[in-house]
């Protein structure tokens, strides 16, 4: 029983920070509904987050995940591209996208939104739709993932199939090269969408204003400050694989 564990964690052990890592936790309504209303019932103060569909959420199961301490829901957003989202075969369409993190808004929940970039038929003119379509969301946080292709995945067979396929350790690289694009750009313009949307002046002011818990603050910080480093890190292992390969 989830609420007997949280229970114990709460009264035995003094956890009160949860995150259901399930990706479809929001998806059955009722179920949803019923966990937050079990949480509310026993009076268990925690903040928790979790994994969401941008096409699961609306008012009934949001309004009983914020009443139960959910602050902060993590969703596949992908691309600010519908052609893209197509191909993917994600299942969503950007005015979901919109809705969910205008409800998160709406209910005072922490958006984090997650994108892909660099699939095989990536543009130049499909990331900046992404980007743009981050700003536009303008969700609390924001990652810029690079696509990987592992073995036994459909992008491996796809970029197999079209020939796209980097000659290294597939576990320990899984690169492949891009139909339409340059090797390096992809990465490139990942360091764009980072520098745009966590850059952002306004951005910045609004998450501090936001986090009136000083022990929230602090994470923030904390939690910024390691991203930029593993930004750097990352950045600079790229410009050296460069200078390598030429």
């Amino acid at each position: 029983n989830i609420i007997e564990e949280i229970e114990e964690c709460v009264s035995r052990h003094d956890i009160h920070e949860f995150y259901f890592n399930a990706d479809t936790f929001t998806i059955n309504r009722e179920w949803v509904i019923e966990l937050c209303r079990g949480i509310v019932e026993r009076g268990l103060k925690i903040r928790w987050g979790c994994n969401g569909r941008v096409d699961t959420l609306d008012e009934s199961r949001l309004e009983w995940m914020k009443r139960a301490g959910c602050h902060i829901i993590s969703l596949g957003i992908e691309s600010g591209d519908q052609a893209m989202l197509d191909r993917m075969q994600k299942g969503i369409t950007l005015a979901q996208s919109r809705r969910a993190v205008g409800l998160c808004k709406r209910f005072g929940i922490d958006a984090y939104m997650f994108f892909i970039l660099g699939l095989p038929w990536e543009t130049h003119e499909s990331m900046q739709k992404t980007l743009d379509f981050a700003l536009e969301l303008d969700g609390d946080f924001a990652e810029f993932i690079l696509a990987r292709c592992f073995p036994g995945t459909k992008l491996y067979d796809i970029c197999r199939e079209l020939g796209l396929l980097v000659e290294k350790d597939p576990i320990q690289e899984p690169r492949f090269r891009h139909l339409y694009l340059a090797e390096g750009e992809v990465e490139s313009f990942q360091d764009k969408c980072f520098r745009r949307f966590h850059f952002r002046l306004g951005y910045i002011i609004s998450r501090l204003a936001r986090s009136w818990n000083p022990v929230i603050t602090m994470n923030y910080a904390i939690a910024g400050i390691s991203k930029f480093r593993s930004y750097l890190r990352a950045r600079r292992a790229r410009q050296r694989a460069m200078r390598q390969s030429n």
